[in-house]
Parts: C-alpha cells; sequence; structure tokens
C-alpha cells in the first residue's frame, strides 16, 4: 500500500480547477476570491486582464457590471479584441451554461467613461477590433460613451467612437447596445477601414453621431458589410445619418428598422460605390420618420449599370427611388406607415394592421430554421417573414416542474402552459392545443398517472393547467423523469416550446452509505479518511505512525443518478509527496488528469453532497500553505478551534468542501 498522508492535499494556488473548460471568468464584484478567472468565486475583476490571459479557443463571460478600458485617463487605451475570442456579457455571475444567462437583467456595459463626469475626457475608442480574425465575437453588452475627438490622420483618434478596426478587422456582433458614442470625423459607433468583413446581428445603435460621415457606421475599402434584424434610432452625421459606406465590396441589409436617423446626405444609408460593380441587398427593412423635412433614406452613388442592386420589400418613409439615379427599386416595396406600436417609447414592433406583416422576402434568410429577430423570436412565422427588425407571432409554451414524490397517494404536479404573442397579448379567437403525457425514466401507471387531452384557450385568455398525478412510495430509487407534450395548436398559433420536463425528486434513502474513518499522524501533523474498512484494517495493523481516532462521519448514498445532487469523491495519489488528494468537483478530477502528470487516479473513494440537502452537515475546508494540505472536519467547533489555534491554517474558499450525514444518523 502507498504511503499514506493527508488525504486532502489541494493543489497549488497557481492551479485551480475551472468550473467550464476554456472559459475565463470576468466579475468587477468578485473580490474576495482568487482573481485568476477560473471560475466566478475567482474571476477576474476587470475585462483587460482575461483579454490578456485569452487564446482564439477561449470564451470570456462577464458579469453584469460596467467595465472601463482604464483607470489612469489614459484616452488612448481601448478594450483590444483581435485574436478570435468570443466575448459574452449579461451574467449574473453563478452560471453554469451560456443559455443561462438573462442580458436583459443583467447589464454588461463596456464604457469609455475613463476621467471626470461627462464624455469630454472619454476614450478615444471604447472597443478596438483591428487585425482581428473573422471567428472574433462580441454578444450581450451595451458599448458607450466612447469620445473620438482627437487627432485625424494616421491615428484615426477623430473616428470610431464606439467600436474601431483600421485594418483586417473580422468580428461578429450580436446582441449589442451600441449607445451614446460620438466621433468628431467618421463613424460615431462603428469606424472599419480597408480589408474588413463585419456581421452585425440583433444589434440596436442609438444616439450615437459623427461630425463627418456614418453616425452609427461607417465602413470604407474593400470591405464586406452585413447588418441584420437590428435598429438604428436617433443616429446623426453629416453623411450617411446611420450607415454611410465608402468602396464596399458587399453590401447586405436585411430586416432592420431604422428610425429617426438624420444625415446630410441621406437619412439612413448613404452608399459611395464610386463607379465599381457592387453587390448591393437592402430587403425587408423598415424606414421611418416622424420628421417633417423629406430626406432621403437611401441614397447609393455613381451606380455602373452591372452593379447587382436588390432594393425590395422595404417600407420607405421619405424619397425613393434615390434622386439622380435610375430607379433601382425591386419588387414589393411600400409607402405607408409601418404602424409601429409605439415609437415615442421605442417600441419599433409592428402593430397587426401593419402594412409590413407577411410582406417580406424569405429568400434573404440565410437559415430561416435557426434566425431570430432582433427580440430573439423565430425569424419566420406564419410562413412569411415580416418587415423590419421584429418578427410578430402567436406561440404556445409550455414549463417544466419538479415535485418531491411523497410516501403514499398522489401529489399534483401542475403545469402551466402559456399563449401569447410577441406583443404579450393573448389571443383573439379560440385556440386548441392537445398534450401527452410520456414516460421517460418514470414510467405511467407506476409512477404517474396517464392523460391525454386537448387544452381551449377561449380568447383573451392566455394560460391553460394540465394536472399530473403522481404516485408515492417508499422505495429506495433514483429521481425520474417524464414529458408533457404538446401538438397539433390550430392555426394562428404556433408551438414554440412544446416539451414540458417533469422530475419526480425522489425522498427515499438510494443505495449504500459508507462511514469515513479518520486517523491522525501526529508526526506530520495531518489527517488522513478512508471509507474503505478494509483500508482501515491495514492501516491499524501496519501503519503505527498513525492513530486511529474512530468513525468521523457518513458519505452520501452510492448512486448514478444526476439529479441527487450528489457527486462521486474522486482520489488522486501524489507520487512526489506520497500524499493523496480528494475531490468532489468532475472539473477539478479533469484538470489533474490532463495536466499534472504526478498525480495518479485512484478512482472513486465515496460519495459526497454538492448542497446542503435536509440531514446534512458542511464538511469544512481549511488550507496549511506552509505544508501545503488541507484539513477537513464535519466539526464546526474543530474547524474554529484550527482557525484560532493555528494560525497557519485558512478558510479555503468558502470553506465548505462538500456535505455529509453525521456520524449520529
Amino acid at each position: 500500500m502507498n504511503e499514506l498522508t493527508s488525504n486532502n492535499l489541494e493543489l497549488d494556488t497557481e492551479i485551480t480547477a475551472q468550473n467550464t473548460e476554456g472559459v475565463i471568468f470576468v466579475d468587477i464584484n468578485a473580490i474576495d476570491g482568487e482573481n485568476d478567472g477560473t471560475s466566478w468565486d475567482n474571476a477576474y475583476t476587470d475585462l483587460q486582464s482575461a483579454l490578456a490571459a485569452a487564446g482564439a479557443s477561449n470564451q470570456i463571460w462577464v458579469a453584469q457590471g460596467t467595465y472601463v478600458p482604464t483607470t489612469d485617463a489614459n484616452r488612448e487605451v481601448s478594450f483590444v479584441i483581435n485574436n478570435g475570442v468570443k466575448v459574452y456579457g449579461g451574467f449574473a455571475g453563478d452560471e453554469t451554461a451560456l443559455e443561462q444567462r438573462d442580458i436583459e437583467a443583467n447589464p454588461t456595459v463596456l464604457s469609455g467613461n475613463i476621467g471626470e463626469e461627462g464624455q469630454g475626457d472619454n476614450s478615444y475608442h471604447v472597443v478596438d477590433i483591428t487585425d482581428s480574425p473573422a471567428s472574433t465575437l462580441i454578444d450581450g453588452f451595451t458599448i458607450t460613451g466612447g469620445q473620438a475627438d482627437g487627432d485625424g490622420g494616421f491615428s484615426r483618434q477623430d473616428d470610431g467612437g464606439g467600436l474601431f478596426g483600421r485594418l483586417n478587422a473580422g468580428a461578429t456582433l450580436s446582441n449589442l447596445s451600441i449607445e451614446n458614442n460620438f466621433a468628431s470625423g467618421d463613424g460615431g459607433g462603428i469606424y472599419l477601414e480597408r480589408d474588413t468583413s463585419l456581421t452585425v446581428d440583433s444589434v440596436t445603435f442609438s444616439n450615437n453621431s459623427a461630425g463627418d460621415v456614418g453616425g452609427a457606421i461607417y465602413v470604407d475599402s474593400n470591405n464586406s458589410l452585413n447588418v441584420l434584424n437590428s435598429l438604428f434610432i436617433n443616429n446623426q452625421s453629416a453623411g450617411g445619418g446611420a450607415i454611410h459606406t465608402d468602396f464596399v465590396t458587399t453590401l447586405n441589409i436585411i430586416n432592420n428598422t431604422f428610425f429617426n436617423n438624420q444625415g446630410g446626405l441621406s437619412d439612413a444609408i448613404y452608399d459611395d460605390t464610386r463607379s465599381v460593380e457592387q453587390a448591393r441587398t437592402i430587403i425587408n427593412n423598415v424606414f421611418g420618420s416622424d420628421a417633417a423635412i423629406d430626406r432621403p433614406q437611401i441614397v447609393l452613388d455613381d451606380l455602373t449599370s452591372n452593379s447587382e442592386i436588390n432594393i425590395s420589400n422595404n417600407i420607405i418613409e421619405g424619397s425613393f427611388p434615390t434622386p439622380g439615379e435610375e430607379d433601382v427599386s425591386g419588387e414589393g416595396n411600400i409607402t405607408e406607415d409601418p404602424l409601429f406600436v409605439d415609437p415615442a417609447a421605442n417600441d419599433f414592433r409592428l402593430q397587426l394592421s401593419s402594412p409590413g406583416i407577411n410582406a417580406g422576402n424569405n429568400e434573404a434568410i440565410s437559415n430561416p430554421d435557426t434566425s431570430t429577430d432582433v427580440a430573439n423570436n423565430p425569424r419566420i412565422y406564419n410562413e412569411t417573414v415580416d418587415i423590419g427588425a421584429y418578427e410578430y407571432g402567436l406561440y404556445v409554451n409550455i414549463n417544466d416542474v419538479e415535485i418531491v414524490e411523497g410516501n403514499e397517494g398522489t401529489t399534483n404536479a401542475e403545469f402551466t402552459a402559456t399563449l401569447l404573442d410577441t406583443l404579450g397579448q393573448p389571443t383573439t379567437q379560440e385556440v386548441t392545443v392537445n398534450y401527452t403525457i410520456a414516460d421517460d425514466v418514470a414510467r405511467a401507471d407506476n409512477d404517474f398517472t396517464a392523460d391525454s387531452g386537448t387544452l381551449v384557450f377561449a380568447p383573451e385568455e392566455s394560460t391553460e393547467a394540465i394536472t399530473v398525478a403522481i404516485s408515492g412510495d417508499t422505495d429506495q430509487e433514483e429521481s425520474e423523469t417524464y414529458f408533457v407534450n404538446l401538438s397539433d395548436a390550430t392555426a394562428p398559433a404556433v408551438i414554440q416550446d412544446g416539451q414540458g420536463l417533469g422530475v419526480i425528486q425522489n425522498d427515499d434513502m438510494l443505495g449504500e452509505t459508507s462511514t469515513v474513518f479518520r486517523f491522525f499522524n501526529p508526526n506530520v501533523g495531518v489527517h488522513f479518511y478512508t471509507a474503505s474498512e478494509a483500508e482501515r484494517d491495514v492501516v491499524l495493523e501496519n501503519e503505527e505512525q498513525y492513530v486511529f481516532e474512530g468513525p468521523s462521519y457518513i458519505s452520501a448514498p452510492e448512486t448514478d443518478d444526476p439529479l441527487t445532487g450528489i457527486s462521486p469523491v474522486y482520489r488522486f495519489f501524489n507520487t512526489n509527496t506520497g500524499v493523496h488528494l480528494y475531490t468532489i468537483d468532475e472539473a477539478e478530477r479533469t484538470f489533474i488528469e490532463e495536466n499534472l502528470d504526478n498525480y495518479s487516479f485512484e478512482g472513486i473513494s465515496y460519495y459526497g453532497y454538492e448542497e446542503q440537502q435536509e440531514g446534512t452537515i458542511p464538511l469544512y475546508r481549511l488550507y496549511n500553505p506552509i505544508i501545503d494540505a488541507h484539513f477537513y472536519t464535519p466539526s464546526e467547533a474543530e474547524k474554529d478551534a484550527t482557525i484560532e489555534n493555528l494560525p497557519d491554517y485558512e478558510l479555503d474558499g468558502d470553506g465548505i468542501g462538500f456535505y455529509v450525514q453525521p456520524i449520529d444518523i
């Protein structure tokens, strides 16, 4: 048998396990952790540290808060994002999966406000994507407060207040708000120059301005610009109020909404093709204004007869076709009022009576099955895409329900099916939806009562209940799942999320528990724990340096069911020190196996609870950096005494390794 010393040696403080592989965490409020970016608890508190550590294979997750490029008032400093990394904002700071984030609930701001109150001493560019590959992604932020009013010429400090790309800048921007940025030159919101390729999808540009051209976006020279499902509100410049392009190879403007932008050459889009054969696609957009001045919304200058121009299925308030040019309009353009829901309140969804409902061109949508509008609703509803950034729809959804099983009789699990349109309104006509309750691990007529039926949503009704009778028992079994499936919704409703997951949480003891025994080695001052009676007996018979202290706690029952909140406790042996390491963290186990050759994996030692459950207690975890070992104890009094009397010991993290059962049950 290997020499036994402490059972709880942890990794060196420089090698900390990650919660999510390849993710670097940033949270401005994580002031009590290690601040190494390896978890939410140990997140970097500034984005610049994460960007410096990240490579193209990484994701950066940023928790809510306001982040600035620098704190030393150097206006030339920006957030430089140029190596293909994917940067996501909108997290609360406890998520374990990307789809758990809520961007609206967790506003994450990249701000140029590095100086005093007001914008005059702000960063020239908030974000810089110069030399960035096309794999770069910026998603889930508000970019604001850029003040590009510096020197022009080569430095371009007068261009691109919000986002700047000098050369070879490729990126996708999604789920952003780019607002209140200024450039005395070009591109108040975004400036891109030479050999760049940018995709903008579901981005809101508001109140950006440029002294020269491109209030929201300016792109110049041999570039590709794709703008999809986005909003342009109250942007202005002396050229194109929202978008201004010069000598751009490919320009695709699809399913966007422009309102109250102001430009000296055109309010929405000014495109100078410079007499070169180019491709221009402007389809399914709304161009609106409440201004009394009748200015053109779109100007395509220096067209050639061989240019590929498609301007179709747009709603355009203002001059059309472009002044001084041949008629380049295609089919399906509309000059009526788009009938926004409430433009004064910045609600640019279309009323049901809008001429833009079901009036777009589906061929402009590259991926109809996966594309979404600016509100992340399905892009095509009722077979034909709407014009503008928003898609109307009437959708049925069902929730998930978890319920404790009980020991006898039945307990009702209450599911709720919801029928609402994207304006938040119930149906104006009767809608029916069928449902069935389906087996998964749980079985009908054993774990729940089989049922099926039809939900009837009367006019003005938005919710219907589905009750599932769950059968109680005292069987020692794993938690079980079943499904409530929706089908066959009558028109005009569409099922959006049609499967409710039911979880029957077992409340009876699972499997077998193990008593965990404790030894003490007075020679080195560390404890050793084992759940194996055979190993306990070998130590008692052969390892005289260990003093047996008896049973310490009881493990969780052995189970393969992930719904129980029980995880295996893994054991490693450090061949350099002769010390064992135990961990409940799957990511830490993987990290050790992949990166630490001196650790030999010895399998599962026993099982522990990930979170506190009824009848469990914390297993406290302390660390001694002098001997590089951990001490675990189920006794709060022993934990407190150790900290008070042995100053080399300190709480590790939150001070809890996992949860166990006390020895007296």
